[in-house]
């Protein structure tokens, strides 16, 4: 088991799997067609166990993470995509009273195949958090399927630095 020191204000959640049947289906490279991006949050995140309510600086509503502690924190998430789709997107995003401070994007480009690609995207980035500012984690193209089978391949966590 982990431990963790207890004056560290630290979190990490991951995915719960089996949240989404994984039914997809590649379309040939001549339907493809390219939607508008439409924001996705990932949802159904649980607490690692060594996670206490005490030492967690974020409140976690579902697909949304609220600062608890302001300062400095090193922020990292992952999203491990399972689909044919030619752009696999994740986007780690901050926002203060509804607007965007910071977002960081992480982009997987795969040849168009009607062959289903295993990909990780993941972003480790300093952020300056506010107490109640909001951090989510996003998959850019709902369409792009997740790969929920294992519990630890998305996940989202922070440690407060300063």
């Amino acid at each position: 088991m982990f431990i963790i020191d207890p004056a560290v204000m630290a979190a990490h959640y991951s995915l719960q799997s089996g949240q989404e049947d994984l039914g997809v289906v590649c379309p040939l490279p001549t339907q493809r067609t390219r939607k508008p991006p439409n924001l996705n949050y990932l949802k159904h995140f649980t607490p690692a166990s060594f996670v206490k309510e005490k030492t967690n600086p974020f409140r976690n509503y579902e697909e949304q993470f609220i600062v608890k502690t302001k300062g400095l924190y090193l922020v990292y998430a992952q999203i491990f995509f399972e689909d044919c789709r030619e752009d696999q997107v994740m986007i780690l995003q901050q926002k203060r009273q509804a607007v965007t401070i910071q977002e960081h994007f992480c982009v997987v480009g795969v040849k168009q195949s009607n062959i289903k690609y295993n990909n990780t995207c993941s972003i480790t980035a300093l952020f300056y958090l506010e107490q109640g500012d909001v951090v989510t984690m996003e998959n850019y193209y709902p369409e792009v399927h997740i790969n929920y089978r294992s519990y630890n391949n998305t996940f989202i966590g922070a440690v407060l630095i300063n």
